[in-house]
């Protein structure tokens, strides 16, 4: 399945998604990593201006962008934090929650079809092509639903 479809499908996922579920790693709650994915989705796709040249960019970045561009799929990294260190809750519920993603990857998808061939640029991401950054997007939703929830993949 491609990326876009697989982003099209992931309301179906959610449906198995309960405000009480356990993940198989880290701390966030299941809304926690709902909210993560609205914000990582909708800052990803801001507009911050022209893209600068390559060898502007500092190292970090650089990394960042060669993972994206790799299109291998995304692992858990162990880091100390406790549910102490998780961001407050912006949302008022789980099913918000759900409805904001939907919103987040239809703003994405719609970015997507309407961007043609000009790169994406994010500070933190680098500048990638769209079909790079739909492609990390679909990675970074199945590294959270499927890998962290266990929520099974919805066909097309």
């Amino acid at each position: 399945m491609n990326a876009v479809d697989y982003l099209k499908n992931v309301q179906e996922q959610l449906k198995g998604l309960e405000a009480d579920a356990t993940p198989t790693f880290g701390v966030m709650t299941p809304q926690h990593m709902l909210e993560h994915l609205i914000w990582e989705t909708k800052s990803s796709i801001k507009d911050f201006g022209p893209a600068p040249d390559r060898s502007e960019l500092p190292e970090k970045v650089l990394k960042f962008m060669h993972f994206i561009e790799s299109g291998k799929p995304m692992k858990y990294i162990e880091k100390d934090v406790t549910e102490a260190d998780l961001n407050d809750l912006r949302l008022e519920s789980l099913e918000a929650a759900k409805v904001g993603v939907a919103e987040a990857i239809d703003r994405l998808i719609n970015d997507y079809n309407s961007r043609g061939d000009k790169p994406y640029f994010n500070p933190m991401i680098g500048v990638v092509s769209k079909e790079h950054m739909i492609d990390f997007h679909r990675r970074h939703f199945v590294h959270h639903l499927e890998s962290q929830y266990g929520l099974d993949t919805v066909s097309a």
